[in-house]
């Protein structure tokens, strides 16, 4: 091996200075390699932690629910240990800014934390709820985080038909439809969706948070006929189509709860829709399994068919006809009614000839008193001279051959108080209580149609009068605050009907019905006297008065006030006049003006309608009877 030995010249001091310059470059670079590959192999590491589940990873869960709905935002925090504080902030959307929760004025009264999960509850949500729902945790070891993006969609399609009590109602086409929630008072934060069909097209919505008017479907097929009850959520479509019938749901969401109810509405003497009896069966057969119990394994689902048939109403004294179905009993059948809740056996027949022959057993008739009739052929039961006590569940049970077969009767019999009224008078419906609680609430209803004129609610004194169809109502109602009796002013002949009352107090529902009967105001002479018909009413300026008389409304009298005063016109007929207060005499009078007069008193604001019915009957002669004296023969 050969060396080479190869000699430099001593450095200079500049030279000097330069080569340690560089020699500190080089050290500082090497430095430098070695700090960056320990960071990329710690990064490295702590990823795989991370991986390993030693540390949590900041990830975005996303969550989607519809209004109305709650959602639980759920942090894993089991493998932290000494938790010292939990915040949760929340960033709407379109929003650069997090803000604390608690500080969040669109979801106050809504929210439930779980501290010990670190869980965060909304309830009744709404789309302006959208946006990033952040954790943050402060531990001893440090602090984790967990984010949430919450959207939040528009009302639900589709309502769980689990949750929802079913309803069946049976309406005539071209009337109204009314469906009723069951909410007493509301409290600002409920959101109230209505849908139609299985496909749960729109029909109305009311957010009360919003205080906004209700959405109402815009197709032409609803235009003009929803109408929401701001004060109960009530839903009324007006004059029902045949492609009304169907399937009606309702949800109502708040802060504290969320109620559900759904109808199925079919027109009289037709079957239910295929839509609403698909649904109507799938609940009933639910409801039937969950009361069977261990009896599903002995039957098969398929032998046991149930049919419930909507509210029948009655008025006490009528006679109730229920209806098997069969047009003739078999040998094997056996036709049991019962009456719930407690389901006695009020009537049963046997399809035997022998046992039809033999007198139908009625074990409960002493509660009947003997009104209970059963159709040996058919096994119809009649329910005769019904009282309002006879209102219930009366439930069909046919056991034939092969299957089991229920259907159920809803009968409501109401009691009817008939009060007599005259036309003019001021008519006072009494609920019959003293004073109402603070829970109760008034309805009152007009007709068999059910059309709400007037509601109060206990809790708030809240009254809400309305004026009924053509404004037959219109300031003529009041409504006492203490009582809820309904006082009727200036009643007409178009108040008679049926009116019913509505009490509604926690869980308990009282009826009642009136029969108001309106009678023309008669006035009775003699031929010859004199008879005045006075209006009653203070006339202005401007009024014009035609008095009519007889079915052809004949003008037979008219006038004008004006400014000197009454001022009468040369239309009147016969022996008719009109005095300076518009009221009509008829002087001399004859049985040929016995009939009924009409009154319009036309203003600028109102016309006024009266009638009055006179008879005019032949006058008595007194009878003189005198007897000649004669002697009396031997």
């Amino acid at each position: 091996m050969h060396l080479k030995l190869v000699c430099h010249p001593p450095l200079n001091e500049k030279e000097e200075e330069e080569e340690e310059e560089e020699g500190a470059k080089r050290n500082t670079s090497k430095r430098t390699e070695i700090h960056s590959n320990m960071d990329y192999v710690l990064r490295t590491v702590m990823f795989a932690l991370v991986i390993c589940g030693v540390f949590s990873a900041d990830e975005v869960k996303v969550k989607s629910v519809m209004e109305g709905d709650s959602v639980t935002l759920n942090p894993d925090i089991t493998q932290i240990q000494r938790i010292n504080q939990i915040k949760w902030m929340f960033q709407k959307k379109g929003s650069n800014a997090a803000e604390n929760i608690r500080n969040v004025e669109i979801l106050q009264g809504r929210l439930e934390k779980n501290d010990l999960t670190g869980s965060l509850t909304i309830n009744n949500m709404r789309t302006k709820h959208s946006g990033l729902y952040t954790l943050e945790i402060d531990h001893d070891n440090g602090t984790n985080n967990a984010s949430f993006n919450v959207t939040v969609n528009e009302v639900p399609s589709v309502i769980e038909a689990h949750k929802a009590e079913i309803k069946i109602l049976t309406v005539k086409k071209g009337e109204p439809l009314f469906l009723e929630t069951d909410v007493t008072e509301f409290h600002g934060d409920e959101l109230i969706v209505w849908r139609f069909g299985d496909e749960g097209k729109l029909l109305a919505k009311e957010d009360k948070e919003t205080k906004s008017s209700p959405y109402y479907n815009a197709d032409e097929r609803y235009k003009g006929r929803l109408q929401l009850n701001d004060q109960t959520g009530f839903l009324t479509l007006d004059k029902m189509k045949d492609t009304d019938a169907g399937y009606y749901t309702v949800r109502i969401s708040s802060n504290k709860q969320t109620t559900y109810k759904k109808f199925a509405v079919n027109f009289t003497g037709s079957v239910v829709s295929p839509s609403a009896g698909a649904i109507i069966a799938l609940l009933l057969v639910i409801a039937v399994v969950a009361g069977l119990g261990v009896l599903y394994y002995r039957r098969k689902i398929s032998e046991l068919q149930e049919h419930v048939v909507g509210t029948l109403k009655f008025t006490e004294g009528e006679s109730v006809y229920l209806h098997t179905g069969l047009t003739k009993l078999l040998k094997e059948d056996l036709i049991l009614w019962k009456l719930e809740p407690k389901n006695a056996l009020i009537a049963k027949i046997n399809g035997t000839e022998d046992q039809r022959k033999q007198t139908p057993y009625y074990p409960e008739s002493e509660a009947f008193k003997g009104r209970l009739h059963l159709n040996d052929k058919t096994g119809d039961l009649t329910i005769t001279n019904t009282k309002s006590s006879s209102s219930g569940v009366y439930e069909l049970q046919i056991n034939s051959s092969n299957k089991v077969s229920y259907k159920k009767f809803n009968i409501l019999v109401w009691p009817v108080n008939t009060l007599n009224y005259t036309v003019g008078d001021s008519a006072t419906l009494q609920t019959g209580v003293t004073e109402l609680k603070n829970d109760a609430r008034i309805l009152w209803k007009f007709s068999d149609t059910y059309i709400f004129i007037a509601e109060l609610s206990g809790a708030t004194n809240h009254h809400k009068l309305y004026d009924g169809p053509d404004g037959r109502f219109r300031d003529r109602l009041q409504i006492n605050q203490r009582t809820g009796d309904l006082t009727i002013g200036n009643i007409s002949r178009a108040h008679s009907d049926i009116y019913t009352l509505e009490i509604t107090s926690g869980k308990n529902i009282t009826c009642r019905r009136f029969m108001v009967v309106v009678h023309d105001k008669t006035i009775s002479g003699e031929v010859g006297d004199s008879i005045t018909l006075a209006p009653e009413t203070e006339m202005q300026v401007g009024d014009l008065i035609m008095w009519m008389f007889g079915p052809e409304d004949r003008l037979i009298a008219k006038g004008e006030m004006n400014a000197q005063g009454f001022c009468t016109q040369d239309d009147a007929v016969g022996n008719i006049t009109l005095d300076q207060t518009g009221s009509l005499i008829i002087t001399n009078s004859t049985t040929e003006h016995s009939g009924v007069y009409k009154l319009l008193v036309i203003s600028i604001r109102e016309t006024k309608h009266k009638r009055f019915r006179v008879a005019i009957h032949e006058r008595k002669e007194n009878v003189v009877v005198e007897m000649e004296s004669m002697p009396l023969k031997n």
